[in-house]
């Protein structure tokens, strides 16, 4: 298919195309050939490899993902969160034509999104239910080790970003976010949109994790879920996950809680770091 090194994000179209169905009146011979019997073509390979080849070449020499998805698909806002050929997630509207790589400026009267009441205040959360997401091991471990990495200087915010991107982009290829998704996940980890519009790439990020090792997806009665439903949790508890190694079970996917110790960690080593600031300027010279 002519997909090259540095092009991980169209691997997922080699792997259907090493394992294509026939199409009708096609058939494979003892030798490995391919016979239609309605034409009497013949040939030695797969009669969808030059349909895949070209479409992987459309998509490589495609720089705007957005012209092959279709408008309908975004929400009132206009904006989808898509990648670019290069791996980098950026944002178009399909209303204004507007692309961006950051996250967009938004208030509380956005049309669409503030009139669905996506955009809502991030304290809600009572403080039972958020002391028991703080207890919650993914969580902890998260926040401790992201502000151990900030504080040694081993990475810095903006190299955490650019290191999500790899992974954000290669499942962006295949399902862009709209706005409203982006938002109403940022808003349960805990991130103000309008506030703090630079920590909005943890959101996404937290969808494209996929379930750590270790955990299960449960169905109420222990049954064991091969495909967990992936927005039910923002509505109603359906299912729960597990860790056995641990004994420990919650109701939020573990990556989400991953994320909101990130974010912790981020946020406690950036006020860290700006009252030392604070401590230096103000200290007599």
């Amino acid at each position: 298919l002519h997909i090259l090194t540095g092009q991980n994000h169209l691997l997922w179209l080699a792997a259907e195309a090493a394992r294509p169905a026939l199409l009708a009146n096609w058939s494979q011979d003892e030798t490995g050939a391919y016979i239609n019997s309605a034409t009497g073509e013949h040939t030695p390979s797969h009669p969808l490899v030059d349909a895949y080849r070209k479409y992987a070449n459309h998509l490589i020499t495609a720089r705007t993902p957005h012209q092959l998805l279709p408008a309908v698909q975004a929400d009132s806002a206009g904006w989808f969160l898509l990648t670019d050929a290069d791996g980098v997630p950026y944002y178009f509207n399909f209303n204004s034509g507007q692309l961006q790589y950051s996250f967009p400026q938004l208030s509380t009267r956005t049309q669409g999104v503030g009139d669905s009441a996506l955009l809502r205040p991030c304290s809600t959360m009572s403080r039972t239910v958020l002391r028991c997401r703080l207890a919650l091991p993914s969580y902890m471990a998260a926040s401790e080790y992201i502000y151990s990495l900030l504080e040694s200087g081993v990475v810095d915010v903006t190299q955490l970003e650019a290191e999500s991107c790899a992974l954000r982009a290669q499942q962006l290829w295949q399902h862009p976010l709209p706005l409203s998704a982006v938002l109403m996940l940022g808003q349960y980890l805990g991130i103000d949109p309008i506030a703090e519009p630079l920590r909005m790439w943890i959101a996404d990020y937290a969808y494209m994790l996929p379930l750590p090792l270790g955990w299960t997806v449960h169905e109420l009665d222990g049954t064991p879920i091969d495909r967990p439903r992936k927005f039910d949790h923002f509505y109603s508890k359906k299912q729960f996950y597990h860790h056995r190694v641990l004994a420990v079970s919650q109701w939020e996917p573990p990556q989400w809680s991953y994320c909101r110790g990130m974010l912790d960690g981020i946020r406690r080593w950036e006020a860290e770091t700006s009252s030392k600031q604070q401590e230096r300027k103000a200290a007599p010279r």
